[in-house]
């Protein structure tokens, strides 16, 4: 670690124009265009190290509050709290059963185990929220622009609209609270109508969902507790 920064950091060089410097995992990584002087590199770098710093707590922060895939560990579906249940055996299944979410297979090792939720979140999300989608869409007469609702866990968006009418959900939003989940439907469901951030789309939503800054704030600073982490068991 550079005792002066705080922290270390690795330099990737490839053909663009500006500097930037990008975080994930704890890790600083400074991308340069090919030829610009280590020592200018240096100087930047430096001048960011307060906002760097910044930025790895809360990453740190954020990372002790993710949910564990272990026993007893307490999670939300849907808001509500339920208590992990895991148990070894040769079925594999998942439920919810006496504020327990089960999980029962062959899941010796955690991986295993945040797999067969994964598949059975993503299944509780089809049933859950396509039909909702589809009434939204109904009730913006663009029922004819929505082709298909598709779901997969991406750490850039909650949720996508395509101009070709294709919508895409993180199934890891059903363990945000049913009025956030509704939010993210209506978000989304309305690009079918407005595909950008105007005043008139801004204007939809609110018309479907008037509180809407709520549920965004609340998914904002909460969202980070659904990627559940593995390397602290």
């Amino acid at each position: 670690m550079d005792t002066e920064l705080g922290f270390e950091y690795r330099i990737v060089r490839s053909k663009r124009k500006s500097v930037a410097i990008h975080l994930r995992n704890g890790q600083v990584e400074v991308r340069t265009p090919q030829r610009v002087d280590p020592a200018w590199v240096q100087q930047f770098v430096a001048s960011k190290a307060g906002w760097v710093n910044t930025q790895l707590a809360q990453q740190l922060k954020n990372k002790s509050q993710q949910y564990r895939m272990a026993e007893g560990e307490i999670i939300t579906f849907l808001g509500r709290k339920l208590q992990l249940k895991l148990r070894i055996a040769t079925r594999n299944k998942v439920y919810i059963e006496a504020g327990k979410l089960c999980i029962e297979g062959r899941i010796e090792r955690p991986e295993k185990a945040l797999k067969l939720f994964h598949n059975w979140l993503k299944e509780q999300a089809r049933v859950y929220m396509i039909p909702r989608a589809e009434a939204y869409a109904a009730r913006l007469g663009a029922e004819d622009k929505l082709q298909q609702i598709r779901f997969r866990k991406t750490r850039s968006k909650w949720g996508h609209c395509s101009s070709k009418g294709i919508i895409q959900f993180n199934e890891l939003i059903m363990l945000a609270p049913a009025e956030v989940v509704e939010y993210l439907m209506i978000h989304e469901v309305c690009h079918l109508v407005h595909m950008n951030h105007s005043k008139q789309y801004w204007k939809l939503v609110a018309s479907h969902c008037p509180a809407y800054k709520k549920p965004q704030a609340w998914l904002a600073e909460n969202g980070h507790r659904f990627w559940f982490d593995i390397e602290a068991l």
